[in-house]
């Protein structure tokens, strides 16, 4: 029986732009290979396997010189039947993101309409667990759903395999609007609590077919949040025994505080002027995030501690 948990996620983590288009060109650095750990570094694109038992073969999702809708690649999702069918969970590298409003749009070309389901998510961050705050699904049925937070909404409309189309979920500061093709298919509220979105999650459940994605943009319109991010410098990133802080424009750092990968918090600090030096030395090696507050709001940054 078909089985409706999603199952394998890729991540693309949000940099930090006004706008952004990614086309796996290699003019922007993508080769002809999986996509595991291309793309910017820092934020580099990442797979998780289905479950402990379903594990992801990489060589299932490649940068390929085939059905490109701007230049001559596209990321190619193939299958082989694997049949996955529970949801593992999201365990990527946690990035700093855009802000509460965004637009993200990429172009979809699904193999079948009868076979695998096919995922496109939103995730946000409230501080301890990643939340799914917009998730839109082509299934097996050919039928688009989309997914409330609480409620599986079903049957918006139908579509058809072998042909593209464009997937646009836009987050406002009070709503979630998915569009397919510019016609919208849904707007609920927006139920997520964090403080941005993090990730991009494209996901199937390999049912014995594939799909291909291009032009993935993602844009957001002027907002303290953004501005606020690019005016802080954290250095040096790794760093071994403190790190500092300078804002390029007169902001005022309040408070730092340092949180692990797992969201615990290490580490407040009480700043209260436009630079600061942080001792880092008696923490553990890894990968930890600052969320400073400011004077004009906050933003997280991420550094790794050696």
């Amino acid at each position: 029986m078909k089985k409706t948990l999603l199952t394998l996620s890729f991540l693309l983590t949000i940099s930090l732009s006004a706008q952004e288009t990614i086309s796996f060109e290699a003019s922007e650095g993508y080769t002809l290979d999986m996509i595991d750990f291309q793309g910017e570094v820092g934020n580099e694109w990442s797979l998780l396997n289905a479950s402990a038992t379903d594990v992801m073969d990489g060589a299932l999702a490649t940068v390929a010189n085939n059905r490109a809708v701007t230049g001559t690649n596209s990321l190619r999702f193939e299958s082989d039947n694997t049949q996955w069918g529970y949801y593992a969970g999201v365990l990527s590298p946690f990035f700093p993101g855009y802000d509460d409003e965004f637009i993200v749009t990429h172009q979809f070309y699904p193999d079948s309409a009868a076979d695998s389901d096919y995922l496109f998510q939103i995730f946000d961050y409230d501080g301890t667990d990643l939340i799914a705050v917009a998730t839109l699904r082509f299934d097996w049925q050919g039928t688009i759903d989309f997914s409330d937070g609480t409620t599986l909404n079903s049957n918006l409309t139908t579509y058809t395999a072998g042909q593209w189309y464009e997937v646009q979920i836009e987050r406002t500061l009070t709503n979630i609007i998915l569009r397919v093709n510019g016609t919208q298919l849904a707007s609920y509220p927006n139920f997520g609590t964090g403080t941005s979105a993090k990730f991009v999650g494209i996901r199937y459940d390999n049912y014995g077919s594939g799909f291909n994605v291009d032009d993935l943009t993602i844009e957001v319109p002027a907002s303290s949040a953004s501005f606020i991010s690019n005016s802080i410098s954290v250095y040096p990133n790794p760093a071994t025994s403190a790190i500092n802080l300078i804002s390029k424009d007169g902001l005022t750092f309040e408070n730092v505080t340092i949180v692990d990968v797992n969201g615990r918090t290490v580490k407040t600090v009480v700043v209260n002027q436009t630079q600061s030096q942080i001792n880092v030395s008696d923490l553990t090696s890894g990968v930890y995030f600052l969320n400073i507050e400011t004077n004009e709001g906050s933003t997280v940054k991420k550094f790794i501690k050696n």
